[in-house]
């Protein structure tokens, strides 16, 4: 028996599926990867990051951000037993060096202030050379990078009030926290009545401390940089969110937070 002929009208609309199938095949869009970045940044950072996380993710949908939040010291140590991280942004450069990082991604991004907060109601300190009357001080620990910059600062204030002063501070603290955020929340608590933060924890309470503030020249200056760490999973990502740190929206994110703006206008000082 022979096999049965295809009939021309079969072919044609055979032809005729294919060409089609061929046209409508570009229309068709591949679905893109979403990409997580693993962002591990400073405790004085969260509201700020939290911010400029919405920012880059609504500018690049593709990419999604975790971000981990904790002391410097505690990251870096996380960073250096294995945790995934695609960038490290530190409040000291101290910390961020203690990891393997890329040269070519560094870069310092903002800078901060130490502040003190006040218990709200509490009566008496009207001034800086009242701060020895308080009697329950909380500071950070000397791991952290607020709890150095404190130290310094008491150095230099001991230069002004005197060391006894300083040293009737000291002998006023009733515990050395793990982050700055830690020092806050006991004085929003009422289990301290005073703490060393930054101006941009002060700046970002929700009205429950009072603000004393450390003038310019005893205060310290806080770089905070940026880095992406050498076992990152998506180094390009990473690099273009460091890159979306230095644009002024990302700035002005920052300055609303507290922190200092790194990239001014020529002629305009920083604060």
């Amino acid at each position: 028996m022979g096999s049965n002929p295809v009939a021309p009208t079969q072919f044609r609309a055979v032809g005729s599926f294919v060409m089609l199938a061929i046209f409508l095949l570009p229309l068709v869009r591949p679905q893109v990867a979403q990409r997580t970045l693993n962002v591990f940044a400073a405790a004085s950072l969260k509201e700020a990051f939290s911010s400029i996380a919405r920012d880059f993710v609504a500018a690049n949908p593709s990419v999604s951000i975790k971000l981990n939040f904790a002391g410097s010291q505690t990251l870096a140590a996380q960073i250096n037993q294995g945790a995934p991280a695609d960038v490290f942004a530190s409040a000291a450069v101290k910390n961020l060096k203690e990891i393997h990082y890329g040269k070519s991604s560094y870069r310092v991004f903002a800078l901060n202030k130490l502040d003190i907060a006040l218990k709200k109601g509490l009566a008496g300190i009207t001034c800086l050379a009242d701060l020895d009357k308080v009697q329950n001080f909380v500071v950070a620990d000397r791991s952290v990078p607020v709890g150095a910059y404190t130290d310094a600062f008491f150095r230099r204030a001991a230069t002004k009030y005197g060391f006894q002063w300083v040293d009737t501070l000291y002998s006023h603290i009733v515990s050395r926290e793990a982050d700055v955020k830690a020092v806050l929340a006991k004085v929003n608590l009422g289990e301290a009545d005073a703490g060393v933060v930054y101006v941009s924890d002060v700046k970002t309470d929700k009205g429950q401390v009072v603000e004393l503030p450390i003038p310019d020249s005893l205060n310290q200056v806080a770089e905070y940089p940026a880095a992406i760490p050498t076992g990152a999973q998506d180094p390009q990502d990473a690099m273009l969110l460091i890159k979306f740190l230095l644009q002024p929206s990302s700035q002005r994110r920052l300055e609303q937070s507290g922190f200092i703006s790194i990239v001014r206008p020529p002629g305009k000082k920083r604060g």
